[in-house]
């Protein structure tokens, strides 16, 4: 840099500092939802009604410490709803995107790989000077689990009722009985609905990565192969 040093606009700075802090913030939060996950914390509290630290340690076999921390950060991240007298709640809105896989609204599943995934930047500066790129399969077994936790439950309710209708002449073909690949398929969630949806016609799925023996399994039970 040449000349003398610029002036910094301090109001745009600070804004510029407290967009950065934002994602830090949501880095923190993540983190935070990947255990609200894997811990079941989420699932316990659904339909439970306003519960202490002390209440949800009790239905989790968790210590009663560390559950109390996790609520209030949830809380103050507006996840969940703080009823007062240290009692918080899942609301059913909350709970849908949060604790029901079968809603077509849960996103928590795509947080389970979170530690693979951020685990990944230690391969990247190696990547930055070589130049050369990762294999899917080195993000981790738990991002394709990941990927399937977070799609699946579109694909389980919206994939046949409301997508394929939309595709012109798709459905007729797939009644009468016809062919469909899915490149990419990775573990075959799509191809089961489909298959189930639809006995008369072939569902092929292909995928570079590795995909686990049972959701190969599953495949087998309907007129569909993965590849």
């Amino acid at each position: 840099m040449s000349g003398g040093s610029a002036k910094i606009d301090i109001e745009k700075a600070t804004k510029s500092a407290e967009h950065v802090f934002g994602f830090l913030a949501g880095a923190v939060v993540s983190g935070m939802i990947y255990l609200g996950d894997r811990m079941g914390l989420y699932r316990m509290m659904s339909g439970a009604g306003p519960l202490t630290s002390e209440d949800l340690a009790r239905r989790t076999g968790l210590h009663e410490r560390w559950v109390r921390e996790w609520l209030y950060g949830q809380a103050a991240a507006n996840l969940i709803d703080y009823k007062g007298e240290s009692r918080f709640e899942l609301s059913p809105e909350s709970a849908a995107v949060l604790a029901d896989e079968s809603s077509p609204l849960f996103l928590a599943g795509g947080f389970c790989a979170l530690p693979q995934e951020m685990a990944v930047l230690n391969l990247l500066p190696e990547s930055f000077k070589s130049g050369m790129g990762l294999t899917y399969d080195q993000l981790g077994p738990e991002v394709n689990r990941g990927v399937e936790r977070l799609l699946a439950p579109w694909f389980r309710t919206q994939l046949v009722p409301s997508a394929l209708p939309k595709l012109d002449g798709v459905v007729a073909k797939l009644q009468k009985g016809g062919k469909v690949a899915d490149v990419g398929c990775g573990s075959g969630v799509a191809l089961i609905e489909m298959a189930k949806a639809y006995p008369r016609s072939d569902f092929n799925g292909y995928d570079i990565a590795k995909i686990s023996r049972c959701s190969v399994a599953c495949l087998r039970h309907y007129p569909s192969r993965a590849a």
